[in-house]
């Protein structure tokens, strides 16, 4: 019997080196006593090393736990990154394509248009959510004792193992480590830790002495970040590439590779002799996730011999030179064999005298992982009794749901469409719902049944080959098509819930495709590997096609890009990962929930091409009987002694001055229909005039949305530009084109901290190398404002210029303020004489913004001479932060309310009061719930 103590622990070879099983009978005894010298060795070795790790363990732990907290937060504020490039790529070449949009278009170019626009972004977003995934694994990397192991081991290329099982740690390095390896590993190292911890202290410590390397230290720290996770990406898919083509050559040659699953650091630990071919993961009586017997090459089916698990091996001139664990005495270690190894394993003499550890190996024991048992006392005896598991029913339940969930989900939605008599809707619902059944009866059920083609060694080889190696499999094809189809399928909905049937007989024909090519996969075998092959060389042709019929950029960037994004996923051939699969999905839903709603956005946007003038008027002439109105008084009811009733604003008139209420009401003007604009400029303001406005009813064409107004005194001493916030679809994707990147920032902020604050600039720096790949500027919404403004400013520079906007209005005007200093004044020499200050409402900050616009930590004027007014409760002006002076302002309604310009108002007037001495104040009634009517005042 053998003791249960554990014995030492042992490394098993994953080494990418081929032993031909042709000549594996012809090795000599040298070289195999060599080889065991050599094994016996670096056994010794990594013994020292254990107790090494122990002492470190023991202590010193917290300085390991604090570096990978560090790198874990890190890893997430790179995840926001990539999130935030992603989505400001994906909007632009939606807004892109908008702007191409003309209503006179036939269907047949507008759908050409929209699909390119779309290939492009899934494509992006099936991108950016591998890099996701691999940012989760890259964190859970950190938390190892061996702390990015698998990262190094992928740089090294010695992570085939883990490429072919789909899993991370089941295999370590191999042994012996070559030393090139080590040296790359020694250098990755090295890089890693002076890229990730060294030079963030470095320019902190610099940031703190001189207050000024924020910026860069945001910027440096997670671009090397960025670079560290794309490596890990590429290593990997290269890695998966490189596994690809040595299976292929060997299934070209009737052979098949199979790549080792043992784990590395194991331990031995007693378990009862087990059957002749157990399960992989499963003991007697026990069930252990994660738990890998010891396997190796299947050697030929001679008399007397059976297949016994695998060992992996790569193609090598030398042989390999490692100790070999064999899993029973009784094992035939037979010369002949189809089977090419990957690693191999040399194999030992017969005459040779195994450790204690061997020993217990040949007894009946099993090689277990050592992150699933690290303490061998601890893990009891195998089999007994069990509890119940209240949670199998909850995951049963919820498994059976999601596998009838797209089947109830059509027909839901067919009924919505009957009861709503949009019957294009019903039309391509019950087509899904006709796929999605025909996928349960037809699909899954005859999968291993269908077998039309005879069957031949070497193609069903090949035909092995596609599906392991490059998910051809049905199971794996399917997955694949999922996400695809389903938004594919909301978009179809959406084109018939708008009564466009030519656009919802695109999305039924892709649906009927997809279909047809899924199933086909039932009868490809064995030539399923050269249609899948082929099918992934025909979707990139055509999608360059659409492209070149229709480019967003130009037709050879649209190539270049698809090319790139096909090769990237290694045109949709990549092995199946395992390992991060949950954040890959969870990064899938949320990315193409908003390219959904962005298309949802775009499409209204094209419906309503041309924009209204104004909503209803909200101000009115208080001359007319029918316009009540409320009288507002000089002072306010406490005393107008606040902050916000003191603030004054020069004019160059003589002892004439501008207050917040006043800049309240022009911001309030820019939602009035532009004919009723100079007359209310004269009833609030006598003697002033609009001497420019600038009002784009027609969008498409055009990329200057901003609708804004010049009001100019009438002494020509100072001019106010107003800017209109949000009204319309068309204000809510320029909203969504300017502060995107920072909401997203705000919705990781929930998650982890500071990541605004800290971490903005950065993000916002990033987001605009990559937006600038695709466009030359990324101010184009309001170009056409900051153009008049400085034009204005260099004719007239003895003027006073101030700028003024609600909600988006006020952020723009922040961002033109900050901008309208810099380059062309200075150059002319007027920068010392001319400024502009800019008070904003309810707008957003323009902290990240701003870095995210113009690409550089400036710190202009504006942060001294910009003043946002926020309401109490209201969150748009919460969004970025603000480098300038935020004024607070009662309110106790909803967030919605209180983000309105007229309870602004009616707060400020409250409090204040009018603070005009020489003119009377009218507002109209029913503006503010605590100010009653003078009806007879209006006569």
């Amino acid at each position: 019997m053998v003791s249960s103590n554990v014995v030492p622990r042992v490394r098993i070879d994953c080494r990418p080196e081929v032993n031909e099983s042709e000549s594996a009978s012809g090795s000599d005894t040298d070289t195999s006593a060599s080889s065991w010298e050599n094994g016996a060795a670096w056994l010794a070795s990594w013994e020292r090393f254990q107790a090494l790790r122990k002492v470190w363990q023991n202590t010193a732990p917290w300085t390991k736990n604090v570096l990978a907290f560090w790198h874990t937060y890190l890893l997430f504020v790179v995840a926001c990154a990539i999130a935030c490039s992603s989505l400001v790529v994906v909007l632009f070449w939606h807004v892109e394509w908008f702007h191409r949009y003309h209503p006179d278009v036939s269907e047949f170019d507008f759908t050409l248009h929209f699909l390119a626009a779309f290939v492009k972004s899934w494509l992006l977003i099936s991108i950016a959510s591998d890099l996701l995934r691999f940012c989760y694994l890259l964190g859970v990397d950190v938390w190892r004792v061996d702390m990015f192991e698998a990262y190094r081991r992928a740089m090294c290329f010695a992570s085939f193992a883990e490429i072919n099982a789909g899993n991370l740690y089941v295999c370590g390095w191999p042994q012996p480590i070559q030393n090139w390896r080590k040296v790359v590993d020694l250098v990755l190292q090295v890089c890693i830790y002076v890229s990730l911890d060294v030079l963030p202290v470095i320019l902190l410590a610099l940031d703190f002495a001189s207050w000024s390397y924020h910026f860069t230290l945001a910027v440096v720290v997670l671009s090397v970040a960025c670079v560290h996770v794309l490596l890990f990406f590429l290593s990997w898919s290269f890695g998966d590439l490189a596994l690809k083509c040595a299976a292929f050559s060997a299934a070209c040659r009737g052979k098949v590779l199979k790549v080792s699953h043992l784990g590395t650091a194991t331990k031995l630990l007693p378990i009862p002799v087990m059957d002749e071919q157990p399960e992989e993961t499963a003991v007697p009586g026990w069930e252990l996730q994660n738990t890998f017997l010891v396997e190796d090459a299947p050697p030929a089916q001679g008399p007397g011999q059976r297949s016994r698990g695998r060992f992996a091996t790569a193609r090598s001139s030398k042989r390999s030179k490692t100790l070999q664990l064999p899993f029973s005495a009784e094992r035939d270690t037979g010369s002949g064999s189809d089977t090419e190894n990957f690693p191999s394993m040399a194999r030992a003499p017969s005459s040779w005298t195994l450790p204690s550890s061997i020993h217990a190996e040949r007894s009946g024991h099993i090689l277990l992982n050592e992150h699933i048992v690290r303490n061998a006392e601890s893990v009891g005896s195998v089999g007994g009794d069990s509890p119940w598991d209240a949670c199998m029913p909850l995951c049963v339940s919820i498994f059976c749901l999601a596998d009838v969930f797209p089947l109830v989900f059509t027909v839901l939605v067919c009924i919505l469409g009957a009861a709503f008599e949009r019957y294009a809707v019903v039309t391509i619902s019950l087509l899904a719902a006709v796929l999605v059944l025909a996928l349960i009866y037809i699909g899954k059920p005859r999968e291993s049944l269908l077998q039309c083609w005879p069957k031949r060694p070497h193609l069903d080889k090949m035909q092995d080959w596609g599906e392991m190696f490059c998910s051809l499999s049905y199971a794996d094809q399917l997955a694949n098509r999922a996400p695809f189809v389903a938004i594919t399928y909301l978009l179809g909905v959406l084109a018939g819930y708008l009564d466009w049937w030519y656009s919802m007989s695109y999305c039924a024909v892709i649906l009927v495709l997809c279909f047809l090519v899924q199933i086909a996969v039932l009868v490809e075998r064995p030539w399923g590997w050269l249609l899948g092959m082929l099918e992934s060389l025909a979707l990139a042709l055509v999608c360059c096609g659409i492209l070149w019929a229709s480019p967003v950029l130009g037709p050879g960037q649209d190539t270049v890009l698809i090319l790139g994004f096909f090769g990237f996923r290694l045109f949709g051939l990549q092995k199946q990962l395992v390992s991060g699969q949950g954040a890959k999905k969870l990064a899938m839903v949320a990315l193409c929930t908003f390219q959904l709603a962005l298309d949802v956005f775009v499409i209204c946007s094209c419906i309503a091409h041309h924009r209204e003038e104004a909503q209803e008027p909200m101000f009115c002439d208080p001359r007319l009987p029918s316009c009540p109105h409320y009288r507002v008084g000089y002072i306010g009811d406490l005393g107008g002694r606040w902050p916000i009733c003191e603030m004054s604003f020069m004019t160059n008139g003589q002892g004439t001055s501008l207050s917040l209420s006043d800049f309240a009401l022009m911001s309030a003007f820019t939602y009035e229909p532009p004919k009723n604009v100079p007359s209310l400029l004269q009833q609030f303001f006598p003697g002033w005039r609009v001497s420019f406005q600038h009002i784009p009813l027609l969008l498409t064409g055009t990329f200057d949305w901003t609708s804004f107004y010049e009001f100019t005194s009438e002494d020509n001493s100072t001019s106010v530009f107003a800017v209109r916030g949000t009204t319309d679809i068309f204000d809510a994707l320029q909203d969504m084109d300017l502060w995107l990147p920072v909401g997203m920032m705000y919705v990781f902020e929930r998650l982890g901290p500071n990541i605004v604050s800290l971490w903005g600039p950065g993000i916002a720096w990033i987001c605009r190398r990559v937006y600038l790949l695709q466009d030359g500027n990324f101010s184009l919404s309001f170009m056409g404002l900051l153009h008049e403004v400085r034009a204005r400013m260099q004719s007239y520079p003895s003027r006073v210029y101030y700028i003024t906007g609600h909600s988006l209005g006020g952020g723009i005007a922040k961002l033109v303020a900050a901008e309208a200093m810099r380059e062309e004044l200075k150059e002319s020499g007027l920068s010392d004489r001319v400024e502009m200050t800019a008070v904003a409402f309810a707008a957003p900050g323009i902290g990240v913004a701003e870095a995210l616009l113009f690409g550089r930590d400036v710190k202009s004027t504006n942060r001294l001479t910009s003043v946002t007014v926020q309401p109490q409760n209201d969150i748009v002006s919460r969004i970025d932060h603000n480098t300038g002076s935020a004024i607070p302002v009662d309110c106790k309604g909803s967030p919605r309310h209180c983000h309105s310009i007229y309870a602004t108002l009616c707060s400020m007037y409250r409090v204040c009061g009018s603070k005009r001495a020489s003119h009377e104040l009218l507002i109209p009634c029913g503006w503010c719930a605590d100010m009653p009517c003078d009806l007879n005042s209006s006569a």
